[in-house]
């Protein structure tokens, strides 16, 4: 009997710890094939991706090119309203964060903003300051149904975003107004457009370049800072008078330099290669570099008052009522330090 118990136990000590072995190696396995797995899609992303560039690249950028002259703006569009510009780019602030806080992209904030000022600058009737509420909430509604997979709903406009201002029939009442306006042409190339097109160019063109110069992260980040510069040209709406390809060279300038001087991993070799890029953009951009160095000086001067600065206090602006001389409320002008602090360069 005794012998018995223990020929049946062994058996069973032998199963366990063989399958426990057995599991790990599996697992080993496993992970193994996932990696596979993965560098083999990303392999065939590459190719396709650039087989994609190769095939219609050319026709895709000279389309998205022709498209640019919508986004630009009179230089004095806010002049013949009493709309101040400090009104505007409040307005601006407030849906930089309504769409950072609905996980929106970065097109869908951008194309908001155009709408408004395209509005701004088209509409007949004369703007004052209390007027940018209704404007700026409907063009958010806009954007979000034109660009967003789930858009924000009517509701969630009316409740959460404009804390009951305003009723239902008023934002489909604008609405009307404004997609009339002008002309229901909601397609537009922006800055941002262009440096996604810039960059992926650079990903897919000069893989093997970047690779040998250890610049995939580093490239990566410059990426992300020139997203946020552009959006800090959003606030200056004398800029937005430019072609959309020149205020993208310029952003890439500026933001490879304040990068030169605050990333110990960008190399004098790498550094020396994406000059080489810019210039190759500039040239076939056929842009000067006189009006570069002018909205290069124009990025400067608004990246010293708003992001060089951070421990100092931020000026608030005082927005007033029209017609009344009462002050509303101070409001921060600026939430890029709020919302990307860890990704903005001192």
């Amino acid at each position: 009997m005794k012998n018995k118990m223990i020929s049946n136990s062994e058996p069973l000590k032998r199963f366990s710890s063989y399958d426990l072995t057995d599991l790990q190696t599996k697992q080993l396995e496993i992970n193994r094939l996932r990696l596979k797995i993965e560098r083999n899609k990303k392999y065939q992303l590459c190719r396709e991706m650039a087989y994609m560039v190769d095939k219609y690249g050319d026709d895709v950028f000279e389309w998205i090119k022709g498209n640019e002259t919508k986004f630009i703006k009179s230089q004095k569009f806010l002049k013949k309203h009493f709309l101040r510009k400090e009104t505007r780019a409040k307005m601006v602030d407030w849906m930089l964060e309504v769409f950072y806080l609905a996980k929106s992209d970065h097109s869908t904030f951008e194309l908001a903003v155009h709408i408004m000022d395209k509005y701004i600058s088209m509409t007949k009737n004369i703007l004052y300051d209390s007027d940018i509420h209704l404007i700026g909430l409907t063009c958010i509604y806009i954007s979000s149904k034109m660009m967003d997979n789930i858009p924000l709903k009517i509701i969630h406009i009316l409740n959460n975003i404009g804390r009951g201002a305003f009723l239902k029939c008023e934002i489909v009442e604008k609405e009307k107004e404004i997609s009339k306006t002008i002309n229901y042409d909601f397609i537009i190339t922006g800055i941002y457009d262009f440096l996604l097109a810039f960059f992926y160019d650079l990903n897919v063109k000069y893989y093997i370049e970047i690779n040998m110069l250890n610049g995939k992260e580093i490239i990566n980040d410059y990426m992300n800072f020139c997203i946020i510069l552009s959006k800090l040209i959003l606030y200056n709406e004398e800029i937005l008078s430019y072609k959309a390809t020149l205020i993208s060279v310029a952003i890439l300038s500026f933001g490879l330099d304040i990068l030169g001087l605050n990333e110990q991993r960008l190399t004098k070799d790498l550094r020396k290669f994406l000059m080489k890029w810019i210039n190759c953009i500039k040239i076939e951009m056929e842009i000067s570099s006189f009006d570069i160095i002018v909205i290069y000086n124009s990025i400067l001067n608004a990246y010293k008052v708003y992001l060089y600065q951070p421990n100092k206090k931020i000026t608030d602006l005082k927005i007033k009522e029209s017609g009344k001389g009462k002050e509303k409320k101070n409001i921060q002008q600026i939430n890029l330090l709020k919302y990307y602090n860890d990704k903005i360069l001192y």
